[in-house]
């Protein structure tokens, strides 16, 4: 058993290095048993097998490994929202052609969860009886197959007659040889046995191999294998393993129990298993970020608070230093308040005197604005006669100050008009001596 289960892992790492989609198993006995019935399966002639289990046990992974350890390429198709007869027709063609006219070893994998309609089983199960499915081939198509298969008659060990229906029985015997169906089905339900008595050949025409619930070894690798990949010590992960182990065991008695006295079915399979071992593993991961991310708070928070610690110890020296000149500038404060209150009953007497002769200084401003505005308001009388004045200045000629000259008697006007000029001159002169 060790040495298969080292060939059995090495096929699986092999497969793993050249796959698209690689495959995390784990070889435990219950899955190499699987394994090693389909590859035996498969490698008979016309070998096709029918494995029949709940999802998730494992079906499509044994199909895949025996196919790879056998050499043999594997089909599948691929559904989309669009698929229907038209495509599933193409993609047959392809798959008999493949196996027929190429003559590639191909394992066709379906399951029945592909089935969109019943028509893709009916097609199955004739392929399953006689290696081919009528009208699937346009004349064009099955005149490009005649041509290959003739080819492929003259490179063949035995004698082919060149008749068109020699050469398409060869291509039906190279399918039957080249072809391999991997049919993967699901007992829950009525659609299987209503399916295996609609379509004989899904059952006389495969070797039937029966996934049943995993063995307590086969829960203990597989839970054992998805905890080594964690960071915890082996004690640890033994009773990890231990306690996701019980809880499956435990919820399939509560199963059969629930079965028998309530008469309904609730099915616990491996899928559920794996998706508790993966809840356990991303429970472990937050928790373990989440105490980590509260520890680095922590740990800052330490940080901080020594950092606080020895910022507060230095200001205290600094206070200690700085407590001789406190008390220095303490009290020259307190004389300078003193100085600062016998300052301010001085200036208090002192403000009272300014005050008072505000107070004569406001009505002296008071009479002399009013002695401004009397004489503003003489000025604005005599400024219209002053201008009147000089009009009247403007107007006089040499001839008429003759005129004045030759008076001997003036008239009351003139006079008085030459008293003001003589007397405004008179002050001019006095007042222009004085400046100099």
């Amino acid at each position: 058993m060790d040495d298969l289960v080292e060939k059995m892992e090495y096929y699986l790492h092999e497969y793993n290095l050249i796959s698209k989609s690689p495959m995390n198993l784990v070889m435990f006995q219950f899955a190499i048993e699987h394994v090693s019935r389909v590859s035996r399966v498969l490698t008979q002639p016309n070998g096709n097998c029918l494995l029949v289990g709940i999802g998730g046990s494992g079906r499509h992974s044994a199909v895949k490994m025996a196919s790879f350890m056998a050499e043999y390429n594997v089909y599948e198709i691929e559904l989309s929202r669009n698929y229907g007869i038209i495509e599933w027709r193409d993609d047959l063609k392809k798959l008999l052609l493949k196996a027929g006219t190429e003559g590639k070893t191909t394992t066709f994998l379906f399951a029945d969860t592909q089935i969109s309609d019943e028509l893709f089983i009916e097609d199955i199960n004739t392929v399953l009886n006689t290696a081919d499915v009528p009208n699937l081939y346009a004349p064009d198509e099955k005149g490009e197959i005649l041509e290959k298969m003739q080819a492929a008659a003259k490179d063949s060990p035995k004698k082919i007659d060149s008749t068109p229906l020699a050469l398409y029985n060869y291509f039906i015997e190279r399918v039957k040889s080249n072809l391999h169906v991997a049919l993967c089905m699901s007992p829950i339900g009525d659609a299987f046995r209503v399916r295996c008595r609609m379509f004989p050949s899904l059952i006389n025409g495969c070797t039937i191999d029966w996934f049943t619930k995993w063995p307590d070894d086969a829960l203990e690798r597989v839970a054992d294998m998805f905890f080594a990949e964690m960071d915890i010590d082996s004690e640890m992960i033994r009773k990890c393993v231990s306690i996701c182990q019980y809880f499956h065991i435990t919820v399939q008695e509560l199963s059969d129990r629930f079965k028998t006295e309530k008469q309904r079915i609730t099915y616990i399979t491996p899928t559920s298993y794996l998706e508790l071992i993966q809840t356990f593993k991303s429970l472990y991961y937050l928790k373990v970020e989440q105490i980590t991310t509260q520890r680095n708070r922590y740990e800052t928070g330490l940080d901080k608070l020594d950092f606080a610690a020895g910022q507060v110890s230095i200001m205290q020296n600094e206070l200690r230093e700085l407590q001789p000149k406190l008390i220095i500038a303490s009290a020259k404060t307190d004389k300078l308040m003193i100085k600062i209150e016998q300052d301010t009953v001085v200036v208090e007497k002192q403000k009272e005197i300014v005050g008072a002769d505000e107070a004569v200084a406001n009505e002296a401003a008071a009479a002399a604005q009013a002695i401004k505005d009397d004489c503003e308001s003489d000025l604005s009388e005599a400024i219209p006669a002053l201008e009147a004045a000089l009009d009247a200045l403007n107007t006089l000629k040499p001839a008429d100050i003759t005129i004045v000259k030759s008076m001997k008697n003036p008239p009351s006007g003139v006079k008085l008009v030459m008293e003001a000029v003589s007397y405004i001159f008179s002050f001019w002169k006095r007042s222009h001596h004085a400046v100099m």
